[in-house]
């Protein structure tokens, strides 16, 4: 899946809020934007979406979104904080509202329910949800049309490390039957784990796009830090191969606790790029 913006996307006062853009989504991927509040990844999941009015053209695997309409947004099914679901209402019945709307009934909820392991929640009332079951039952909204492509804004954000984990783990099962899944996070070790791919945005602007690996390897620096361990016991760093004369002296004498080398993470990359430290 091919995502391609031909110019400036929305601007606000005068200001563009998302710059040129161009994304290559493999399907069957989890496609992660990352950047910081206000790098523009909820605006980029609203235009994909067709939810706010921009400039220029969207496109689509080749197709223009503003010719192709309706249909073609009945792939994408978005997740988002403003989840659109009833505080007033139950779980089930919030759920069914949608499930009816596709086909689906009480059955489909309760399954997803399960797997989410909300099970014992369906009767419970929105409003009186912890902030990760609800972004849990915001989640099985999301799956309910069985769009091939979901896209998730900040899935666990404001939530415990436990129910982080669960969601991370819900997302992986998506992501096994199929679905394309295009996530939005600032969190850049949860970005590593989860994402198949990447784009680092700032301020409307692509920084890097790539797979987590090959870009921390873009990156790297080249030389090797090897940690020994001197006689008094205090640890030694060496450089190699600019050291590696001192190093073999070392091997002969000494005990190498670890070998180590210097691979940045996805963080320092990406705040070393938004400073304007790397080319």
């Amino acid at each position: 899946m091919s995502v391609y913006f031909n110019r400036g996307i929305l601007r606000k006062q005068s200001k563009y809020v998302l710059k040129k853009i161009n994304l290559n989504i493999q399907r069957g991927n989890i496609f992660g934007i990352i950047g910081p509040s206000g790098a523009g990844k909820t605006t980029l999941l609203n235009v994909l979406t067709n939810q706010i009015s921009y400039e220029g053209n969207v496109y689509i695997d080749g197709n223009d979104t503003t010719d192709k309409g309706t249909d073609l947004f009945k792939e994408l099914s978005l997740c988002s904080v403003n989840s659109g679901l009833y505080e007033e209402l139950t779980v089930m019945d919030n759920l069914l509202l949608y499930a009816n709307a596709f086909g689906k009934g009480k059955k489909e909820v309760s399954e997803l329910l399960l797997t989410t392991n909300l099970q014992d929640c369906e009767q419970k009332i929105f409003s009186k949800l912890s902030t990760g079951m609800r972004q849990r039952v915001s989640l099985i909204r999301c799956f309910l049309n069985d769009a091939s492509v979901l896209l998730l804004d900040e899935p666990t954000s404001n939530v415990d490390p436990y129910t982080g984990s669960i969601i991370r783990d819900i997302i992986v099962k998506i992501k096994e039957k199929g679905k394309t899944i295009i996530l939005t996070t600032h969190n850049m070790l949860e970005a590593e784990q989860l994402c198949d791919q990447l784009v680092l945005l700032n301020e409307g602007v692509v920084l890097e796009q790539g797979s987590p690996s090959l870009i921390k390897k873009k990156y790297s620096q080249q030389p090797l830090f090897i940690t020994c361990t001197m006689e008094d016991g205090s640890p030694i760093e060496l450089e190699y191969p600019k050291e590696k004369i001192q190093l073999s002296n070392l091997i002969k004498n000494q005990i190498i606790l670890n070998i180590h080398s210097n691979e940045p993470t996805l963080e320092s990359i990406f705040v070393n790029l938004a400073r304007g430290k790397m080319s």
